[in-house]
């Protein structure tokens, strides 16, 4: 399960930021760890602990570029996080993936904002 969200001139914002020098990108992924860990810790509080299978596995790591985070919950031990968080016919859906994202998503934005324009006044000599 992965979280996505759709953002308008992100293509010119990241050639923006992929042309800042790698020093002030340090920032801007900075706050993105801080969003994506606060999102995984989030939905480890809100998964059931039936085993603990599932909550032990609920993790990020960097995505497919440096300004890039993925959070994730499952792995080959608890791959049933998606019947818990969705349901199945016979069992009600217990969201905990998706709430959490949601509970960050606003703090997140604005951390991550904040570190952008930063790193664009640093840049700018400002």
């Amino acid at each position: 399960m992965v979280a996505r969200a759709k953002l308008k001139g992100v293509t010119r914002m990241r050639t923006k930021l992929r042309s800042l020098p790698a020093e002030l990108q340090g920032g801007i992924g900075k706050a993105l760890d801080r969003t994506a860990n606060d999102v995984a810790e989030t939905a480890q509080h809100y998964a059931p602990r039936n085993t603990g299978d599932l909550k032990t596995s609920i993790g990020w790591r960097e995505g497919a570029h440096p300004l890039q985070r993925v959070v994730y919950a499952a792995d080959t031990d608890s791959f049933y996080g998606r019947f818990i968080e969705f349901g199945t016919e016979n069992t009600p859906a217990k969201p905990f993936f998706f709430p959490a994202y949601r509970l960050n998503r606003k703090r997140g934005a604005r951390r991550i904002k904040s570190a952008v324009n930063k790193a664009l006044r640093k840049e700018r000599g400002l």
